[in-house]
């Protein structure tokens, strides 16, 4: 992680980041197999549409621009998500649950992260 990003965070989050967080997001990358690490893959980091924009096909419309462009270069998608209905977004452009890890600390019940990957289509 960017120590200049950590170096902003309160010492209490801090650690919880630390502790809690990268570590279930470490599992989280061990489950994207090899053939998509030799093929190459890109990570959707955010995707975001402004309230009064949502339910009209905008976040679809983003979605389908980004996996034409990773079906092109034959290159795999992978997303992390906390939304079970977002799961359900991403699994109408094609992406496939790959593994969930609960991230949580000390008095906390914590939540899901849901990895999702989209492989492009095969050729044949």
């Amino acid at each position: 992680m960017d120590k200049a990003f950590l170096s902003t965070l309160d010492p209490d989050l801090r650690e919880w980041y630390n502790e809690h967080y990268a570590s279930k997001c470490n599992e989280l990358r061990i489950c994207t197999d090899t053939a998509r690490k030799e093929r190459g893959f890109w990570t959707l980091h955010v995707l975001a549409v402004v309230p009064e924009s949502r339910r009209k096909g905008v976040g679809k419309a983003l979605v389908d621009v980004i996996v034409k462009k990773a079906d092109a270069a034959n290159v795999s998608m992978i997303t992390d998500v906390r939304d079970p209905s977002t799961v359900h977004f991403f699994q109408r452009s094609g992406f496939k649950y790959c593994c969930v890890k609960n991230v949580m600390s000390q008095g906390s019940p914590g939540f899901p992260i849901w990895r999702m990957y989209r492989d492009p289509p095969t050729t044949g």
